[in-house]
């Protein structure tokens, strides 16, 4: 019995394992809309678009939202904690960011970050 439990164990832990090591994912060319879109443009947008934006997040605002800048203007990008993958951004760092239009009619519009990078 001791064998069967052991042999069970050491199978979930080897699997828990190789899935950690193969965590990551295609970067490429897709399919998908993959052109940065200006923030004037995506400020133009229908609510819930998908965008991608090119600039600099330029200060935090608290609360996961920070101002993010292009050469055409400003807007709130909300970027939960778990989207930032480790990776430290600076105002001086190009960074892609992909997320969706979010648009309300008593408040300003913003972005929700579903992923960025570092260019």
């Amino acid at each position: 019995m001791k064998k069967i439990f052991f042999i069970a164990a050491a199978l979930l832990f080897s699997t828990d394992l190789s899935h950690a090591q193969f965590a990551g994912g295609f970067e490429g060319p897709s399919a998908a809309k993959n052109n940065a879109v200006s923030v004037q443009n995506a400020l133009k947008q229908r609510d819930d678009s998908k965008v991608m934006l090119r600039g600099n997040i330029i200060n935090s605002l608290g609360d996961e939202k920070y101002t993010f800048k292009d050469s055409t203007g400003e807007v709130v990008v909300e970027i939960d904690d778990d989207e930032w993958n480790g990776l430290n951004v600076t105002p001086e760092s190009t960074v892609e960011i992909f997320g969706e239009v979010d648009k309300e009619w008593n408040k300003p519009t913003k972005i929700d970050v579903d992923s960025l990078r570092v260019k």
